[in-house]
């Protein structure tokens, strides 16, 4: 059995470790990164909110209003 490494969640040996550092990262991909735009989209309060969400999870931006659900538009 590997050495255990505490990391507040869960315990992880090393081999374990050592495995997940090996698994190559691929960019996310333009489907990927439109379908997390639109449900962080979901969450946002206002245009503005969604406007800082989008950059500093590093998103596409698109300045239609169809990029905010129709729940967070005001009633102004």
């Amino acid at each position: 059995m590997g050495n255990s490494t505490r990391t507040g969640l869960a315990d992880f040996t090393t081999d374990q470790i050592s495995t997940a550092e090996l698994l190559p990262l691929t960019p996310a991909s333009q489907e990927q990164l439109a379908a997390a735009a639109r449900v962080t989209a979901r969450h946002a309060h206002g245009r503005d909110d969604l406007a800082l969400l989008l950059d500093v999870l590093a998103l596409p931006r698109n300045d239609t209003p169809t990029t905010l659900p129709a729940s967070t538009e005001s009633a102004d």
